[in-house]
């Protein structure tokens, strides 16, 4: 265990309720803090899975990279990991983290109740380009922005994004990387056409695809051929022109051609804000 308990139990100081998730990472479930009661919400992962992994003078061991990179981390728009466990028995990591009990993943939200409309996705969008800032500053890159990834609470619109499992270090002398973490459908055109992507023109494409999942209801892609031949996007609805103009210049099909991931907050979608946006169109 990695924290401040005197035990290295998960048993000693939690007990399992309710599985809430589940993926090719393992199970995500409710429990109980035996010593305050408050309810955490655990995520449980195989070792075998956890394939990246660094050496943490703070841990004495090596630890999968979601732990070394995550642990740090404090923002009101990133989910807290609290404490992390291993079961040495049964090989498997526990990452005790906040339950967030008023809010919902949000691609589950938006399949029941449809897009959201402009002003809600403005609100929503700034606070993911916010914490993309605050991970950036850190020396971290999510890698893997989507809308299973965040949690919503749909009546503040409080966002929480989560799961670093494809997070990598930002290093000065990584150039691009040559080998890709995250989701196939959201990577940029330029790793499928070079075998090459850089971090931040990236982490602005993956922006972008996750604005059209907002105000479109879906991802602009149905598989990575799409993205690879990638040109523009086709709009064939009067939505809002301001959106639509952010995803555009997120979604630039050159690299570089892309809004700066550092100015993102300065599009004047974000000027105009709306009081108390209601979420769904």
């Amino acid at each position: 265990m990695y924290g401040d308990r005197k035990t290295e139990n998960f048993a000693d100081h939690y007990i399992l309720v309710d599985q809430i998730g589940s993926g090719g990472y393992g199970t995500v479930w409710t429990c109980i803090d035996l010593d305050t009661k408050q309810k955490r919400a655990v995520k449980i992962v195989p070792d075998m899975k956890c394939l990246r992994k660094t050496w943490c003078p703070r841990f004495n061991k090596k630890v999968p990279d979601e732990v070394s990179l995550w642990l740090p981390l404090c923002h009101p728009n990133l989910v807290s990991l609290l404490e992390v466990f291993y079961d040495e028995e049964n090989n498997y990591w526990m990452y005790v983290m906040d339950y967030e009990r008023d809010y919902q993943d949000l691609f589950n939200y938006i399949d029941q109740h449809g897009p959201l409309t402009s002003a809600a996705s403005s609100v929503i969008t700034r606070q993911v380009v916010k914490a993309v800032h605050y991970l950036i500053s850190c020396g971290v890159d999510h890698r893997d922005i989507k809308d299973e990834n965040i949690l919503l609470n749909p009546t503040t619109l409080q966002i929480k994004l989560i799961d670093f499992g494809s997070a990598s270090k930002l290093s000065p002398t990584l150039e691009r990387y040559t080998t890709y973490q995250g989701t196939d459908v959201y990577l940029p055109p330029e790793y499928y056409r070079e075998k090459k992507y850089s971090a931040f023109p990236a982490a602005v494409w993956s922006i972008g695809c996750l604005v059209h999942c907002l105000i479109a209801g879906d991802c602009p892609f149905n598989d990575k051929t799409e993205v690879r031949g990638y040109v523009r996007l086709q709009w064939l609805d009067d939505g809002d022109d301001l959106a639509k103009e952010f995803i555009n210049q997120c979604m630039q099909s050159e690299a570089d051609q892309r809004l700066n991931v550092v100015s993102l907050l300065k599009h004047r979608w974000f000027n105009e804000p709306e009081d108390n946006p209601t979420p769904s169109q």
